[in-house]
C-alpha cells in the first residue's frame, strides 16, 4: 500500500512539475545591440571587468545574453546602470559551456537608454573569449589600450585600419506563446534531418516512453513484498 501510494505521488508531482514548465511562455529576443559577429575581439585570460555603453534595454527585460565563449566558463555577473544609477543586475553561475551566456536580471519595468552594461569574470585558470565586431561604440576593459585609442579602448586585430570593436548582448523577455502552443512546432523541428522524418518520431518517442514509464509503475505495484 505504501509503495503504492509513494509511486502514484511522484508521478503525480512530476505530471505538475511538467504542466507547470510547459505553461510558462519561453524567452524571445526583444533587442539586440547590432553588433554583428565576426570574431574574437578580445581574449581575457584572469578575472576583470568589461562594459559597453550607450545601450538600449527594452521594457520588460528579464536577462541579458553576452556573446562569451569558454570551454569550462567561470562564474559571470551583470551589471546595467546609468548616470551612476543601478538599474538591474543578475549572475551565472561557473559551468557553461556555450558561445552565449544569458544572465538572468529583475523584469525592467521601462526601456533604458544610454545605458552601460558591464559584466565580470570570477578568477579562474582558463581563457574567455569576448565575441563580437566593428562597432562605433567601443568596449571598455578594466586594463589595456588599443592602438591609436583612448585608454582602456579594444581594438579588432584583424582589421588593416583600427576600427572601434565591441561584443554582441542581446536583451530577452518572455513570449506570448507559452510552451504548449509550441509543442508541435518544437515536434515537427525534432523530427527534420531523421530517416524517416516527420512530426509522428517526437510523438511516438513520448508515447513509447510514458508506455515504459506506465508499465514499469505497475510491476512494482504488482511485485510481491
Amino acid at each position: 500500500m505504501r509503495t503504492r501510494i509513494s509511486l502514484t505521488a511522484g508521478l503525480a508531482l512530476t505530471a505538475l512539475v511538467i504542466c507547470i514548465g510547459l505553461s510558462r511562455s519561453p524567452p524571445v529576443v526583444a533587442r539586440t545591440n547590432g553588433v554583428p559577429i565576426e570574431g574574437t575581439v578580445k581574449a581575457m585570460t584572469s578575472a576583470g571587468e568589461a562594459c559597453q555603453d550607450h545601450e538600449v534595454l527594452p521594457s520588460g527585460t528579464t536577462a541579458i545574453r553576452v556573446s562569451l565563449e569558454a570551454l569550462l566558463g567561470p562564474r559571470v555577473r551583470v551589471r546595467v546602470a546609468r548616470g551612476g544609477e543601478l538599474l538591474a543586475s543578475g549572475e551565472r553561475s561557473s559551468g557553461w559551456t556555450r558561445q552565449n551566456v544569458t544572465i538572468t536580471v529583475p523584469p525592467l519595468r521601462r526601456a533604458v537608454s544610454q545605458a552601460s552594461v558591464c559584466f565580470s569574470l570570477a578568477p579562474k585558470d582558463e581563457t574567455v573569449d569576448l565575441v563580437g565586431g566593428r562597432s562605433s561604440d567601443a568596449l571598455v576593459t578594466s586594463g589595456g589600450a588599443g592602438p591609436g585609442g583612448p585608454p582602456g579602448s579594444i581594438y579588432l586585430p584583424q582589421i588593416a585600419r583600427p576600427a572601434a570593436a565591441a561584443i554582441r548582448i542581446e536583451y530577452l523577455r518572455p513570449g506570448a506563446r507559452t510552451w504548449w502552443s509550441l509543442a508541435l512546432e518544437v515536434a515537427r523541428r525534432m523530427g527534420l534531418g531523421r530517416a524517416p522524418s516527420g512530426t509522428w518520431i517526437a510523438l511516438a518517442t513520448m508515447v513509447a516512453m510514458a508506455t515504459v514509464v506506465a508499465i514499469v509503475s505497475w510491476l512494482l505495484v504488482r511485485s510481491p513484498r
